[in-house]
């Protein structure tokens, strides 16, 4: 298996194969460590629903999630969240109005970070669906559905269950 990380991030140098985490470089003496990519995913009630988008990329593709991806340099997950609901849905939102719904570790060690935005009345306030690069569109969700993710559907069936 390829060592994605068999580099260091300071000066280049290459670590030893199998080298454990975290790296201490020989050449430059630098520590570097193995971290999660933490993800924000944003719960947007609709009406008595939940805003859900159709993957248009790997993983999950073609299936329904909630809208999120990696928070990015210098972001909170306030904004990652409303970032990300406006790149997959045209929908934009005020990251001052995000509250925290949940923060979940998968398997793999990825930290979601799920935020609750405030309610809209209803399907009307948003763009009509239309795929873009990440989404193939987005649906409304009345209940607990199966999503492309065990860990959305986790979250999605918690709200359904407290709405």
């Amino acid at each position: 298996m390829p060592d994605r990380f068999a580099h260091c991030t300071f000066c280049g140098a290459r670590f030893p194969r199998q080298q454990p985490w975290p790296r201490r470089c020989a050449a430059c003496g630098e520590t570097s460590y193995l971290n999660p990519k933490p993800v924000a995913v944003a719960v947007q009630p609709v009406g008595s629903g939940l805003l859900a988008v159709r993957r248009a990329i790997p993983p999950a593709r073609e299936r329904l999630a909630l809208p999120g991806g990696y928070i990015e340099i210098d972001e909170t997950w306030q904004t990652a969240a409303t970032r990300e609901l406006g790149e997959e849905t045209g929908l934009a939102a005020d990251p001052a109005t995000v509250r925290l719904f949940d923060t979940v570790s998968a398997p793999d060690g990825t930290l979601l970070v799920f935020g609750l935005l405030p309610p809209l009345a209803s399907a009307a306030e948003l763009e009509p669906p239309s795929p873009n690069d990440e989404s193939l569109g987005w649906e409304i969700l009345y209940g607990p559905t199966e999503l492309g993710f065990s860990i959305h559907t986790a979250v999605a069936n918690r709200f359904f269950a407290g709405a």
